[in-house]
């Protein structure tokens, strides 16, 4: 169920951090946390097949070795010059959705979206940092 390569696209990702680094759950888990996140519905999730419980209240992961883990929900990542994927913190993903929110009118060509994420990026958003 563990998967190192990058999530297919949608709207909001799950991450768990594990040895210092983020990693997305697959498809079957990211839609069980979501369904149980929104609307809330459940406060404790089982992940990749049993072998963990998610706490969307604080949210961390419980695995059935005993280990805790910190658990994110995102909607944007980002790729290091290492070719990890890390997910942006939620306050920096709530910056880059207020930045993006563009009328129709508004995106008239790429470079439209180019100039927002230069915008973003000038005003020192980065990717999260646990």
């Amino acid at each position: 169920m563990w998967q190192e390569e990058a999530p297919e696209w949608r709207a909001v990702q799950w991450w768990y951090q594990r040895d210092g680094s983020w990693k997305h759950y697959d498809d079957e888990d990211n839609a069980l946390l979501e369904r149980g996140y929104f609307p809330p519905q459940r406060v404790r999730v089982p992940v990749r097949g049993g072998q963990g419980i998610v706490d969307l209240i604080s949210a961390t992961e419980y695995a059935m070795d005993g280990q805790v883990y910190p658990v994110l929900r995102a909607k944007w990542h980002v790729q290091r010059s290492s070719g990890a994927l890390a997910p942006f913190n939620q306050v920096d993903s709530a910056k880059l959705e207020e930045e993006l929110v563009l009328s129709p009118a508004d995106v008239v060509a790429n470079h439209e979206f180019l100039a927002v994420l230069r915008s973003v990026k000038a005003k020192g958003l980065t990717g999260a940092q646990v």
